[in-house]
């Protein structure tokens, strides 16, 4: 297929038809739209999940689209960190797809309520140990850490049932991250297991022969030596307990927000209550066919969250279809002829994977269910903000943004408009299909009102 642009421009150009786009926040979005600066901060850098974004998103949704339009009172920054009256609850945060827990962590931290909920449960593991920060013990944790890195002994259990654990660790390494996590599970009180498992899972991939690369795991070539797995713990549970004495300052604020993560299904949020939430702010996967399973399965495994290759599958099979792990059901809930076409000419292409039409149509199907939902629990003139970016399948790109804001519009929400973060990069074989524009290659803030 060659140059697909002139073809579908008029496709292109009724999707794009008055839907407003803000290019002026790309100083301001930019570098908050990937997870990287989140190393930076207390608390939130505890595990390296690649595909979040930083707390800097939130903050911008909530300056702009929340706190704007609230009671006098929460415009005082003390009221905003926690310092209001114990009847006051304040606006309630929402956010569907809560996955290492950035936006209830900051919630919490400016002493605002919030939800999250989380499909993955080690996902919601990895936000929910973050948000019990103000109840670790850090001066017992220190106690503790000393014998559980102390050298000698021989692990009792069994490696998890996935043979990746003998292909990418080293028989020693393998040995001494399965005599820790049983150490740990061994410790008393449920909180410094908590706590100690998350710096475990923090550091198997910095121990292992494989990098979180796009669609799963990477084996790293040789020379490449892993650290050594007690010194890699040692450092990363040391710099967790740093955040712990620097965070000491801010339990009052954090005990005085209301902020959980469930696990749950952004397609079906059961537990809330129509009209009762102020402000949605969410990345839901993006359609660019990674399967967040097998990027993480390390962790899943070794924590124990998956023990069997079927539990494994079933995971995999019942999350949001933005992938092709796993065979895909046709649904007919989106009936958008726009999306149609350009589907049409993509299923006509010579594709890596014959599933990726299919995968298209199920991603705006489900993003139908996630959205109505949300739109379902948003208060009348409330706000949600979603962060997504487009991909391009066989040089025919998705403007994934535009069409979650139409798709907005079939649920009966307005656009308020879709903020331009960063523009992003194709291969010069896919750019020169369709004409070298790249205009459609972008990471952007779709934000939709209730009216």
């Amino acid at each position: 297929m060659t140059n697909t642009a002139p073809h579908l421009a008029p496709v292109y150009q009724e999707i794009d038809d008055g839907v407003p786009y803000d290019y002026d926040n790309v100083p301001k979005l930019r570098h908050v739209v990937n997870f990287g600066t989140n190393i930076e901060h207390p608390i939130h850098g505890w595990y390296y999940f690649k595909e979040g974004f930083a707390p800097g998103i939130v903050h911008w949704a909530l300056q702009r689209f929340l706190l704007a339009d609230w009671p006098d009172h929460l415009h005082r920054r003390g009221a905003r960190l926690g310092q209001r009256p114990a009847d006051d609850h304040g606006p309630l945060i929402l956010d569907p797809f809560a996955g290492s827990g950035t936006t209830p962590l900051t919630c919490q931290l400016a002493g605002l309520d919030g939800r999250g909920v989380e499909y993955n449960p080690f996902f919601a593991f990895l936000g929910r140990a973050k948000l019990a920060w103000p109840g670790y013990d850090a001066a017992r944790l220190a106690r503790l850490i000393p014998d559980l890195l102390a050298e000698g002994g021989e692990p009792s259990i069994a490696p998890p049932a996935l043979s990746s654990f003998r292909r990418l660790f080293a028989a020693d390494a393998l040995a001494d991250l399965l005599l820790i996590k049983e150490r740990i599970a061994q410790v008393e009180h449920p909180l410094d297991r908590q706590f100690l498992q998350i710096g475990l899972a923090s550091v198997v991939e910095r121990v292992s022969l494989a990098r979180k690369d796009g669609k799963g795991l990477k084996v790293v070539r040789r020379p490449f030596v892993p650290a050594p797995v007690r010194e890699a713990l040692g450092h990363q549970w040391g710099r967790m307990a740093r955040d712990l004495h620097e965070m000491a300052g801010r339990r009052d604020v954090a005990f005085q927000s209301d902020v959980v993560i469930e696990q749950g299904d952004a397609r079906r949020l059961e537990g809330l209550a129509a009209a009762s939430v102020d402000l949605v702010v969410y990345s839901p996967p993006y359609l660019n066919s990674f399967d967040y399973a097998e990027v993480y399965k390390l962790e899943m495994w070794l924590l124990d969250f998956v023990q069997t290759h079927d539990q494994f599958r079933q995971l995999r099979g019942a999350s949001l279809r933005s992938h092709v792990s796993t065979p895909i059901t046709a649904t007919d809930r989106l009936d958008y002829p726009p999306l149609e076409a350009l589907v049409e000419v993509i299923d006509g292409a010579r594709l890596w994977n014959t599933r990726i039409p299919a995968m298209i149509r199920a991603y705006f199907d489900d993003m139908l269910l996630v959205l109505a939902e949300q739109a379902r629990v948003l208060k009348p003139g409330a706000c949600l903000v979603c962060v997504v970016a487009n991909s391009a399948y066989a040089g025919v790109p998705i403007p994934t943004d535009a069409l979650i804001a139409r798709i907005g519009e079939r649920v009966g929400l307005s656009i308020e408009g879709i903020f331009i973060a960063r523009r992003m990069n194709t291969s010069a074989q896919q750019l020169a299909k369709w004409g070298g524009d790249r205009g459609y290659l972008r990471e952007s803030a779709v934000v939709l009102r209730k009216s």
